[in-house]
């Protein structure tokens, strides 16, 4: 299969600093030189469409910080979590990490709205969760 070209889809300009935080985690864990390279390749494809959001806004640049904690944290959260499901499972515990990762994936959702809508993004996510 021949590559393609890169993808070009709109999107929230909290979904693409979303995106970035999370290549810059991964460029910063992944053992794998193959892996770390590709992720490195994308993470700087990206940084170069988020410069003219991130470059003269702080406020911008400070939401960008709250959402790699948030992304730092659920990353642990996710691999605390699958650790427990290879090992003998603790109903409670698994229980309470679960709830843990679905309140940041709320607080990271907020936060990325947050985002799009500081940077007067064209696009803003929603969510809808029981039919609300």
């Amino acid at each position: 299969m021949t590559k393609k070209a890169p993808l070009h889809a709109p999107l929230s300009v909290g979904e693409l600093i979303d995106r970035l935080t999370i290549l810059e985690i991964k460029a910063q864990r992944i053992s794998s030189p193959l892996k770390r390279r590709a992720v490195c390749r994308e993470r700087d494809a990206l940084a170069v469409i988020a410069a003219p959001y991130l470059s003269d806004n702080g406020a911008l640049k400070h939401l960008k910080q709250r959402l790699t904690v948030i992304n730092r944290t659920l990353w642990a959260c996710e691999h605390a979590s699958r650790l427990r499901f290879r090992t003998r499972p603790n109903a409670a515990a698994s229980s309470a990490l679960l709830t843990r990762i679905a309140r940041l994936n709320d607080l990271r959702h907020r936060n990325k709205q947050r985002i799009s809508r500081a940077a007067s993004s064209a696009f803003i996510e929603h969510k809808s969760y029981f039919g609300s």
